[in-house]
């Protein structure tokens, strides 16, 4: 569980430094608190299967969003 976490939180601390954007403005884009994207970031929790689908929907095709559980 603990490479799981760590690969999506790389994924998407790579995700923000390439765009340019911090955890405050991905949480406004995808409805949830700040809170949980520092969750994700730190690697204590995953996002849900409807918040992956946020994700993908933010961006389409640019980046690939999956966790590996």
């Amino acid at each position: 569980m603990a490479m799981t976490n760590k690969a999506f939180r790389d994924y998407l601390d790579f995700f923000l430094t390439q765009e340019e954007r911090n955890p405050s403005w991905l949480s406004k884009k995808i409805g949830c608190s700040h809170t949980l994207i520092h969750n994700w970031l730190s690697g204590k929790s995953e996002p849900s299967d409807l918040h992956l689908s946020k994700l993908k929907s933010l961006y389409g095709d640019k980046y690939e969003f999956k966790t590996m559980s």
